[in-house]
């Protein structure tokens, strides 16, 4: 933690400066904060993994893979499925619309 009292490094606490003469303008403390911008505070480390140091990180960045994880397999698995089907003649596209149309005509 960077100061006593804040809930990570990433900036909770600040000083505002003057670009022009330098003096600083308003110095925003956590601890002076309401309870509301306090909460928000606290939710920063969560978002970016930054609570539990190096093994919070590698657990994030993991966890940010798997949605693309998750779509390479499922993509592969309905291919594999797709082109298992078609070999096997079983759903066929031409053999589906003319069910379909057999059917609407016997309807």
């Amino acid at each position: 933690m960077c100061c006593p009292g804040t809930f990570s490094d990433l900036g909770a606490n600040g000083i505002h400066f003057d670009p022009n003469t330098g003096t600083a303008l308003r110095v925003d403390r956590l601890q002076d904060m309401q309870l509301g911008p306090r909460i928000v505070a606290a939710f920063v480390p969560i978002h970016f993994g930054t609570f539990g140091r190096t093994a919070s990180r590698i657990l994030w960045a993991l966890l940010g893979l798997l949605p693309t994880i998750l779509f390479i397999t499922g993509f592969a698995i309905w291919r594999r499925r797709r082109l298992r089907t078609a070999a096997s003649g079983v759903l066929s596209p031409e053999r589906d619309r003319s069910e379909s149309l057999a059917e609407v005509r016997n309807t």
